[in-house]
């Protein structure tokens, strides 16, 4: 009788608890690597069958939009398009606070939110932002926004219908260095005044609440529909 057929034996005539102390004893390496294994696949098969894909990035500037209104944003959009909750998703840019004299206390804050709105635009992960006046200004100076009337030009059924809400704002266009606090700015038809909208007649805006579109966005069409839904939105 060969060797293995011999160990075969001997662990046949075993009792169960006598087996798994063999197993432990002479296999423990094999055994953890298969577990390392199967948690791994594990992990990876759940985050590909949950994974979700934005259809549209959404950022919250100044404003904290509570869960009803949250879920009006981002489900409620899916809905509306009949997309997959399950597997699409609207992706919330949450506490994106700016302001033009932060204090000492927030800068660290604001920093940090500077930089989130920088990569979420450098990496075209943002398409959109809700925004008191202080965060539209901040966003419309530093050349955030795109200019509205080359989304929806003239004789666009939706732009006839947003013109009323349509808001101008100062683009910074160059620092004159040689003379202190000389700029240049031009004014940019890049907001929407949406405090009217019924969507957002729940929440207490007392700045007012602004939608702008971020420059570079590569889901331009997404951003128009998005707008429409927005602007059409009823309660149930």
């Amino acid at each position: 009788m060969k060797p293995w057929q011999e160990e075969w034996q001997r662990f046949r005539q075993m009792n169960g608890k006598q087996k798994l102390v063999h197993l432990w004893t002479y296999y423990k390496f094999h055994i953890l690597v298969i577990l390392a294994a199967l948690v791994i696949i594990g992990d990876f098969g759940i985050r590909a069958f949950t994974k979700k894909t934005p259809v549209l990035y959404l950022g919250e500037v100044n404003i904290a939009a509570d869960a009803d209104l949250q879920n009006a944003l981002s489900t409620g959009y899916l809905d509306h398009t009949g997309s997959d909750p399950d597997r699409q998703e609207v992706f919330l840019y949450t506490a994106i606070c700016l302001f033009k004299e932060p204090t000492m206390e927030n800068q660290e804050y604001v920093s940090a939110s500077q930089m989130k709105l920088m990569t979420a635009t450098n990496t075209q992960m943002l398409d959109l932002v809700l925004m008191n006046r202080e965060g539209y200004d901040i966003c419309s100076a530093n050349g955030y926004l795109v200019d509205l009337r080359t989304v929806f030009p003239a004789g666009d059924p939706q732009w006839a219908a947003l013109a009323a809400c349509l808001t101008e704002n100062d683009v910074l266009l160059t620092d004159d260095s040689t003379e202190e606090y000389s700029t240049v700015t031009q004014k940019v038809c890049n907001g929407l005044d949406v405090s009217r909208f019924p969507i957002f007649q729940q929440g207490d805006y007392p700045d007012g609440i602004y939608l702008g579109l971020i420059t570079g966005t590569p889901r331009m069409e997404e951003c128009r529909n998005y707008i429409a839904y927005l602007s059409a939105w009823q309660p149930d």
